[in-house]
């Protein structure tokens, strides 16, 4: 059963980004759904405290204000 399935569509998402584009050789499935690289890894790493202002933004100020400012562009490198 899917999240979707379970909780039903309206619950709140807090997504980490897979990048723009799969490597045209790889099935989305397994881009999806496969281990961060290397690099992909160590930018997780340099910028939870920034995932973690957002989990907490999320819980104290409600969905709409946590989207507003973690939606900004050039908030992640």
């Amino acid at each position: 059963m899917s999240l979707v399935e379970h909780l039903g569509p309206e619950f709140v998402r807090f997504r980490l980004g897979i990048g723009p584009k799969q490597p045209v050789a790889m099935d989305l499935k397994d881009f999806v759904l496969g281990k961060f690289t290397t690099d992909q890894s160590l930018l997780i790493q340099q910028n939870i405290t920034h995932y973690i202002d957002g989990l907490e933004l999320l819980l104290t100020r409600g969905a709409p204000y946590a989207m507003n400012q973690l939606n900004r562009r050039n908030q992640i490198p």
